[in-house]
């Protein structure tokens, strides 16, 4: 019995170190588990802050590079087919050291092609649509040397906010439209100020009454205007008639103050006559004065 006593406390012992053992391998599985994953943690903890670095230093040059750039604009005018912004590239703050003389050349790089045919002067104009632009300016001073600057410029498009729609409701028929009314017969705060001016039911609404006066009040001022230009023309007709009459007896002054000067010239010849020949030379005067009174203006 002893023996067998001792069969089952070996087994019970193998099972008891059995169950040690497991314990004991789960345990350090489990450490060693939970210390792979600290580590795994800290590892994508480092991942991340050196990503978050690279972002951030990604974000601060594209920062600093748009930061960098000419920045234009499309002026709102109104008109769409006005699209493009006036550009002056000025290398007037170019220089050399020695005062030496240098020439310039401008280049596109990038960008809508744009008319660079005058690419050799210190101050280009250009017009440009909305885009990104990369120019760059060469300046060589006489020995062939060489220095280059470049700028970028971002042109952004015309701004344009849509219009606001919006409508009103009431209870109103259609207006009646009458053809010689006045622009203003549906506004009706122009159309109170009629009635009330003209003594009329002020309801604001244009109706047959007010159409009525209207009309009145028109034929009234056409009246007066044909009145009016019919005593102009009859004006003018009188004073033409009197410049005329006044012409006509100015003239008929002139020409009998020039026909008595000659008939006084042709008396005067005709007593102061004498000599051998004075009395044929007499005869003739008075032929030609004859003559001349057959000629008095009338």
């Amino acid at each position: 019995m002893k023996s067998f006593e001792k069969i089952v406390f070996a087994i019970y012992v193998l099972i008891f170190m059995g169950i040690i053992y497991n314990s004991t391998f789960y345990t350090t599985q489990v450490e060693e588990n939970r210390l792979e994953a600290i580590r795994q943690v800290a590892i994508d903890e480092q991942q991340t802050a050196i990503d978050e670095i690279a972002r951030e230093d990604s974000l601060r040059q594209e920062a600093e590079k748009e930061a960098a750039k000419y920045h234009g604009i499309v002026k709102h005018d109104g008109n769409p087919e006005t699209n493009s912004f006036d550009l002056k590239l000025d290398a007037g703050e170019s220089n050399d050291e020695e005062s030496d003389k240098i020439e310039y050349a401008w280049t596109q790089i990038a960008g809508n092609k744009l008319d660079m045919s005058n690419n050799k002067s210190k101050v280009v104009y250009l017009q440009a649509e909305a885009g990104e632009y990369l120019f760059k300016l060469d300046v060589t001073d006489a020995y062939g040397i060489t220095s280059s600057y470049t700028q970028a410029i971002a042109i952004d498009a015309e701004p344009n906010s849509p219009p606001e729609a919006t409508f009103s409701i009431s209870n109103e028929a259609k207006p009646i439209i009458y053809k010689n009314g006045p622009t203003w017969q549906n506004v009706p705060d122009s159309v109170k100020a009629f009635q009330t001016k003209h003594s009329l039911t002020v309801d604001g609404a244009w109706g047959p009454e007010s159409q009525k006066r209207f009309l009145n009040i028109a034929s009234d001022k056409n009246k007066k205007a044909k009145k009016t230009k019919a005593d102009k023309v009859k004006a003018d007709k009188v004073k033409a008639d009197k410049v005329k009459a006044d012409k006509v007896k100015a003239d008929k002054v002139k020409a009998m103050k020039k026909y008595n000067d000659e008939l006084a010239k042709i008396e005067s010849e005709i007593r102061n006559a004498s000599g051998f020949f004075a009395a044929g030379k007499r005869a003739q005067l008075e032929a030609e004065k004859a003559a001349h009174i057959k000629t008095k203006p009338k």
